[in-house]
């Protein structure tokens, strides 16, 4: 059962699968019952007030994927890794400096238009990582090692301020690094032979056509 409001979700919680509470003005969901959604896979809580989340939560250990985009938070709860079943969480447009453990099955993550510096090493921690998307965050630079993320394959590295990519995992197909400050290639360029699609526009680095004769498989270059 998919539901759009609170009000219609407490009425059988323990039937709601999807609960979508997008734009209602929340500021706070600290007196839900949420130990009581035992069937919940699927929450979004995007575009409100919210600046943290109630420890009860962590009852959701069924939830497949969280949405809390466009929201006041600072920080998230060091109870993460309680939800043992999400494969995907969009915290992006919040306030995040940094980031606790996150559950380790993590396929999709989604950390844009934030306050991070550098590549938390929570999200190192991720190895099952498939899309990670961390664009518009004031890097400059990315002393982070990324490539232990063996599985990525989308990386999103936009509107960043770098000067230069770090080391990448050679298992991408798709790099979007547009609107940086690029100067260099990363150090393993010649080893992503998976890449797919590469966009790198609005950069100051000049490319030529030897850099890309590495990827057989390149359908998409900007």
């Amino acid at each position: 059962m998919t539901c759009r409001d609170l009000h219609s979700a407490l009425a059988r919680p323990e039937l709601v699968r999807q609960l979508d509470l997008r734009r209602q003005g929340l500021h706070s969901i600290a007196d839900v019952p949420w130990e009581r959604f035992t069937q919940l896979s699927s929450l979004d809580l995007s575009d409100n007030q919210l600046r943290f989340l109630p420890k009860r939560m962590q009852a959701l250990t069924g939830l497949r994927s969280l949405f809390l985009g466009k929201n006041r938070f600072s920080s998230l709860p060091d109870w993460l890794p309680e939800l043992r079943s999400l494969r995907q969480l969009s915290a992006s447009r919040n306030r995040l400096h940094d980031l606790p453990e996150l559950p380790a099955e993590l396929e999709i993550l989604d950390l844009q238009q934030n306050k991070l510096k550098d590549v938390p090493p929570a999200v190192l921690a991720c190895p099952r990582l498939l899309n990670l998307y961390l664009g518009k965050n004031p890097f400059q630079e990315i002393t982070a090692t990324l490539t232990g993320l063996t599985q990525l394959r989308i990386l999103d590295l936009s509107h960043c301020g770098l000067h230069h990519l770090p080391a990448l995992p050679v298992s991408l197909s798709r790099l979007d690094a547009p609107h940086n400050k690029l100067e260099t290639l990363a150090s393993n360029w010649t080893q992503l032979a998976r890449l797919e699609k590469i966009d790198l526009a609005h950069n100051p680095i000049v490319l030529a056509t030897e850099d890309f004769v590495h990827f057989p498989g390149l359908r998409f270059l900007h």
